[in-house]
């Protein structure tokens, strides 16, 4: 069974004008998307870690699906996890950088408009 997430703001500080700048940057206001994403996983995966966290950075809702827990993900995506999915649409898979990430996330919103 997947494990519901949703993505949240990093904060790299606590001072409140640092916060308000990087609610902006990073804050959910940012990627406006139609559905969750899907971050194809796996039990103790350090880059499925930092992809999560860069999630997280993002404010990007998401949730986490350990392909080790269906084999039909297992078969299709194996050893190439961390993988990004909106829906049936690969988004990123690994390595996956943040900037990279953005980048993607920012077409999926202009193609929205």
């Amino acid at each position: 069974m997947p494990q519901e997430m949703s993505g949240s703001t990093l904060f790299l500080n606590d001072d409140a004008e640092g916060r308000e700048g990087r609610q902006e940057i990073f804050g959910r206001r940012r990627f406006d998307l139609s559905e969750p994403l899907r971050l194809l996983s796996r039990e103790d995966c350090h880059l499925c870690e930092i992809t999560q966290r860069d999630l997280d950075i993002l404010g990007v809702p998401y949730e986490v699906i350990d392909v080790d827990q269906d084999d039909d993900l297992q078969e299709r995506y194996g050893e190439l996890i961390p993988v990004v999915l909106q829906g049936e649409i690969e988004i990123a898979r690994a390595p996956i950088e943040r900037r990279e990430l953005e980048k993607a996330l920012e077409r999926l919103t202009r193609k929205k408009r």
